[in-house]
């Protein structure tokens, strides 16, 4: 019984060598690849993207002033994403409430002094 288990063992795996999946072959082309050259043209392409979402800047910046008073006159420039120079007038401050921030800063130097 055992003899016949192994011979059939050895018949079984002689039918898979015999009847399993030919090898593979390695197809080398024998032509060389055809290349073409031309002319490189510089054109312009138009891209555009519409996108819809908030944009939340990395950094932010607060203004303040040396005197109180009430602001009169605002450039358009120091609107959300403006850009300014060094130079540039950014605002206006009313000009009574300034002077009387002058006035009252030279008064107390006046004052200190005569101390």
């Amino acid at each position: 019984m055992i003899l016949l288990a192994g011979c059939a063992g050895i018949v079984v795996c002689i039918l898979i060598v015999l009847s399993g999946p030919e090898p593979l072959e390695v197809s080398v082309p024998h032509s060389k690849p055809l290349i073409s050259v031309s002319k490189i043209e510089r054109t312009v392409a138009a891209n555009s993207v519409t996108a819809y979402d908030s944009l939340v800047p990395r950094q932010t910046l607060q203004l303040t002033t040396q005197v109180p008073g009430e602001i009169t006159w605002v450039s358009d420039s120091l609107a959300a994403g403006g850009q300014v120079a060094e130079g540039d007038e950014l605002f206006r401050i009313d000009e009574r409430d300034y002077a009387i921030a002058f006035a009252r800063a030279k008064a107390i130097l006046l004052h200190r002094k005569a101390q």
